[in-house]
């Protein structure tokens, strides 16, 4: 399990431009820029120094750009170096406090030049006409609304708190002059933005309330009482603002958390909080995400009149598909009748004033779903509606139209079924993008490869997570994008495109070899112009040298596996050094590199080129694994990649194969310890955040829920986690004892002699138990570990004194198994170029790498 599992999607995402999810024209997010911008291989300035935790937290990184509808102004958000962050506790603040606003003159190609003066304001969605956008501050604990002038700068702070959630927009402009927005009454900060430090800040009072005589409880209900304990709600108002005259309308929606305006303005779609969700014994789990404390419900608010219909009553809706047809009187959505799964739902169409929900047809055929979130591929063809079904037996899942008599075939001229669809406003399907390549229409309406051609990446926006997994996009200007000539470097993610014949322009951002990161601004002839430069301390430091290792998986597939030697800057003389494998179970492996083995990028820990800055080598495997049968074959696949990798004549003395660490992070945990129970082979065992026992894992609520019951406890997403996400075992603990038992690493622990190292925040939505659990284990029949608690953390340790101890513990830990020299000072912050901006806390005695 990764981060993101009881957050919104920093979900999987592809590490090449040419993937990214498809959304709306000109859009991308930091995610993308951070976890996207693949090592370009061009010469740099003459390397001096390996890669230090100081170079880490100093980094800078691109938020959120957009390019105004008019095409004049791109906009893009600018992160601060990380450890300036004002706190560390709260984890969607983190970036959110750190964030400055930029934008270029794409009318008068020159340097980027900041567009606000503040830092904690971020990027909302542009005016129609593009002379505004909205933006939001975050600063002294408030979250609120704001309007700049792309021109001026000149910034109007609008005194409303909108709501965000984590997938969904809270705010769309309805003309140039009209703002439309969810906005909470009581002005507290949206649950995201309280993500990670509502325990902490609660306790203390509960605690305080006990010692002082006073009652101090939280109470929720199952069954007959679910429900009956509710508290106070989280209610919202449906908010107009005419900028221009100060007219304003408020029309209460609920618990409500997402809204999407219809294409002529008149209705205002809005997803919000029903009736409390339970579950009877038969239930199946579907997924993790979709499986919530409450229904998800449909209210359409007449924008003229303020009147409120609700005409999807009795159904489930899945979040993150809440799409309008071009003309505006037709909404799609998918849904499910409580206490089903996902897998029998339908798709749902839905006209203004026009009664209930129509059911469309799909010929018992399920639609195509996707997990972590739940997503469905659908959207608009014109005023046809069209999805991925997924008949019985066929695993190609392909494009259909959804009609009143039955799916009828959109592509059955196109031999490879593409995962994203770009059509016109008037619902021409212009481009169809596939994992192979892309295709376009002919004259003769016929499909052929547009070679050498492909849309520029975009990615989610700010305001509207749900976008991230459109998949039928309305792309007016693709055609032109790819008619274009200028080309980026194949791992630039273009940010802007101007079509003006001799004076078109492109903007991209690209990473160099050293993790430097560049806006550069190109057009049809000369030499790109940089824009802004981030990172430009890190031009003298020498990167981990990656080799990709193909092999054999355990199962007998082909995979891609890459190797991280360690910098020359960092090599010592003496024998080859031990090998740490980051392993990370997936169904179907990529073969791109992953971030934690990337330069420049903000990955904490396990970074794998901060451990090969350390004189390490790292190999970060594709580790395949059976959904149903987690615990199956991982040693043999870890080492499958392993002994690929010493196999290879160039790359004698590269590492010691005999000296193996496993360091895995959530879910790659779970596989270091159960890797760990199936060979020998390894010298010692790092796991962070790890699932060790599925069956206490399956019913354990983390820290936010035992302080606020009465805004959500939804048990299911742990027990849908196990029942059908990553280890899918299909079944509660008490139906299917003897696979909850293989797959569970602390039912294992006899079999560890490995010595094991668990690191664990006490605020991780894996509870802390987990960990606990197996060192308990491990302490009961005398085996050799170390348990080391982070206070205050979640599932990534965020706090720049606590990332530091966290690699001062590992490399110890390293050096004590594996009889390896660490460096004496190259983990100190203040070996890093940028000076702190406060002072480092002392480190411990026994974490030799940080002594000073």
């Amino acid at each position: 399990m990764r981060p993101q599992l009881f957050r919104r999607a920093q979900r999987a995402r592809s590490l090449r431009p040419a993937r990214a999810p498809a959304a709306a024209p000109r859009r991308l997010t930091g995610a993308l820029l951070a976890a996207g911008l693949l090592t370009a291989l061009a010469a740099g300035p003459a390397v001096a120094r390996p890669f230090t935790v100081g170079d880490l937290l100093s980094l800078q990184t691109l938020g959120d750009a957009a390019v105004d509808p008019a095409g004049r102004w791109l906009v893009f958000e600018v992160r601060d170096p990380y450890q300036a962050a004002p706190a560390f506790d709260c984890e969607l603040q983190i970036e959110l406090s750190l964030n400055r606003l930029w934008r270029v003159d794409l009318a008068a190609p020159g340097p980027a030049r900041p567009l606000l003066p503040d830092r904690g304001v971020s990027l909302g969605p542009a005016s129609p006409d593009g002379r505004r956008l909205a933006v939001f501050r975050l600063q002294g604990g408030r979250w609120e609304l704001g309007v700049v002038t792309l021109a001026d700068g000149a910034v109007r702070w609008l005194g409303v708190t909108p709501d965000r959630a984590f997938i969904g927009r809270s705010i769309q402009w309805r003309s140039s002059d009209e703002l439309v927005a969810l906005i909470r009454p009581d002005g507290d900060l949206p649950r995201p933005l309280r993500a990670g430090c509502v325990a902490p800040r609660l306790a203390p009072a509960l605690w305080r309330a006990q010692a002082e005589g006073r009652a101090s409880r939280a109470v929720v209900g199952s069954g007959a009482m679910l429900g009956a304990d509710a508290g106070p709600t989280d209610l919202r108002v449906l908010w107009r603002l005419n900028l221009r005259t100060g007219a304003e309308q408020r029309t209460p929606v609920g618990e409500a958390y997402d809204l999407e305006l219809s294409p002529d303005g008149r209705w205002a779609a809005v997803l919000a909080d029903g009736a409390p969700v339970g579950l009877t014994a038969e239930q199946p789990l579907h997924g993790v995400w979709g499986i919530t404390a409450r229904q998800r419900v449909l209210k359409l608010v007449d924008l003229r009149s303020g009147a409120v219909q609700a005409p999807a009553e009795g159904w489930d809706l899945l979040e993150t598909l809440l799409t309008w047809s071009p003309s505006g009187r037709q909404l799609l959505l998918y849904g499910r009748r409580p206490g089903t799964p996902w897998t029998a739902g339908a798709f749902l169409q839905v006209r203004p004033g026009g009664g209930l929900a129509r059911v469309l047809p799909t010929a018992g055929a399920p639609a195509r779903l996707n997990l972590r979130p739940e997503a469905v591929s659908a959207g608009w063809l014109g005023e046809t509606p069209v999805a991925r079904l997924q008949p019985s037996g066929d695993a190609a899942a392909p494009w259909m139209r959804l009609q009143p008599t039955g799916p009828r075939p959109l592509l059955p001229d196109l031999d490879e079924i593409p995962e994203r669809l770009l059509v016109t406003p008037d619902g021409r399907l212009t481009l169809a993008v596939g994992p192979n390549g892309t295709w376009r229409r002919d004259r003769t309406g016929r499909w052929r490869p547009a070679i050498g051609e492909r849309p520029d990446p975009i990615a989610r926006r700010f305001d509207a997570d749900r976008l991230s997994f459109a998949t039928v996009t309305r792309a007016p200007d693709a055609a032109a994008q790819l008619a274009s000539t200028l080309e980026a470097p194949r791992d630039a993610v273009v940010l802007a495109r101007t079509s003006a014949g001799a004076d078109s322009r492109i903007v991209y951002a690209v990473r160099d070899a050293h993790g430097v990161l560049r806006l550069q601004q190109a057009g049809p002839q000369g030499a790109p112009a940089t824009l802004l430069t981030l990172n430009a301390a890190l031009a003298d430091v020498e990167p981990a040298a990656a080799t990709r290792i193909e092999h054999r998986g355990a199962d007998g597939r082909p995979f891609v596996s890459w190797l991280y030697q360690p910098p020359r800057s960092a090599r010592r003389p003496g024998p080859p050094p031990p090998l740490v494998v980051l392993p990370y179970p997936r169904v179907n492996p990529i073969s791109a590199p992953t971030p934690d083995g990337l330069p420049g990028l903000l990955y904490l820990p396990p970074n794998g080129q901060l451990l090969a800055a350390q004189g390490l080598a790292v190999l970060v495997p594709a580790l395949s694994y059976k959904p149903g049968e987690p615990a199956a074959g991982l040693a043999d696949g870890i080492l499958a990649a392993v002994d690929a990798a010493a196999a290879r004549p160039e790359l004698a003395g590269a590492f010691d194969p005999d000296r193996l660490v496993l360091w895995g992070h959530s879910f790659g945990g779970s596989a270091s310890l159960i890797a760990a129970s199936q060979s020998p082979r390894f010298r010692a065992v790092v796991a962070s955040a790890p699932i060790t026992d599925l069956i206490s894992f399956y019913g354990t609520f983390q820290p936010s829920w035992r302080h606020t019951p009465e805004l959500e406890v939804a048990v299911t997403r742990p027990a849908g986690w196990v029942e059908a996400a990553q280890p899918a075992l299909r079944a509660p603990p008490w139906a299917a004892l003897d696979l909850y038992r293989r797959s569970s690493p602390v039912l294992l622990a006899d079999r560890i002699h490995t010595p094991v190292l668990l690191l664990h925040g006490d605020q991780d939505a894996i509870s802390l138990s987990q960990s606990e659990e197996m060192f308990s284990a491990l302490f009961r029949q005398g085996r050799t570990a170390r348990l080391v608690t982070y206070w205050g953390e979640a599932h990534v340790i965020r706090s720049p004194g606590n990332v530091e101890d966290v690699y001062a513990q590992v490399l110890d830990w390293i050096r004590r198994w594996t009889a390896w020299p660490p460096a004496s000072e190259a983990l100190s912050r203040d070996a890093g170029p940028s000076p702190a901006p406060t002072a480092p806390p002392s480190a411990p005695p026994s974490s030799p790498a940080l002594q000073r």
